[in-house]
């Protein structure tokens, strides 16, 4: 069995990335150039893609890491050993355990309390689907991203 790589430490981070890092002590941890997709001027987020490990880490306004998003999940475990490349199902169950005010998508669900996303493929009936995504978030994350977009929409209105 793969040892874990990034054990989910909820509200503060994951593995070696923690939230509030700049962007330069991120690259010195995960050691390679990063593609780098700035949405900012269109009102989203900055992020760097380390495609070696299928990490994306997303910054705030600021530039300090927010979140974290995984593609791959075997080197992803919730303490205590709870490994996240386990079926939705599984995943969904133990989360509905732990946080009974998930908030249900069409696509996968929202954990606050446990500061987590999860993301299957829309519609997909198979009851062994495994995880399309796991983010790993910062508290207040996604309330603060939906403001910094309306203050954006604002200030972009206003220019017109």
């Amino acid at each position: 069995m793969t040892t874990p790589k990034f054990l989910i430490d909820a509200h503060k981070g994951v593995g070696p990335l923690r939230f509030g890092m700049t962007r330069s002590e991120v690259a010195r941890i995960m050691k390679e150039k990063p593609f780098t997709r700035d949405g900012r001027k269109d009102g989203y987020e900055l992020s760097d893609y380390f495609q070696d490990r299928s990490v994306q880490v997303i910054y705030d306004p600021n530039e300090l890491v927010g979140a974290v998003q995984f593609f791959v999940l075997d080197e992803v475990v919730y303490p205590l050993d709870v490994r996240m490349n386990r079926p939705y199902k599984d995943i969904l169950r133990w989360t509905r355990e732990r946080d009974p005010a998930i908030v249900l998508e069409s696509d996968g669900f929202r954990s606050e309390l446990l500061g987590i996303v999860v993301g299957v493929r829309d519609n997909d009936d198979d009851a062994e689907q495994r995880l399309r995504l796991l983010v790993v978030h910062r508290p207040r994350y996604y309330q603060d991203a939906k403001e910094w977009m309306a203050e954006f929409r604002a200030k972009k209105k206003k220019k017109k």
